[in-house]
C-alpha cells in the first residue's frame, strides 16, 4: 500500500468501530428507556 497501510487499516478500523457503535448505542438506549418506564409503572 505504498507505506500507507497503517492509515488505510486504521481508517477501516475506525469506520468499523463507528458502525458498530451506531448499531449498539440505540439498542442500549432503548433498553434503558424501556427499563425506566417499566420501573415507573410499578
Amino acid at each position: 500500500m505504498g507505506g500507507y497501510a497503517v492509515y488505510v487499516w486504521g481508517s477501516f478500523a475506525a469506520a468499523l468501530i463507528i458502525y458498530v457503535w451506531n448499531v449498539v448505542a440505540p439498542r442500549r438506549r432503548r433498553r434503558a428507556i424501556l427499563g425506566s418506564l417499566l420501573e415507573t409503572d410499578e
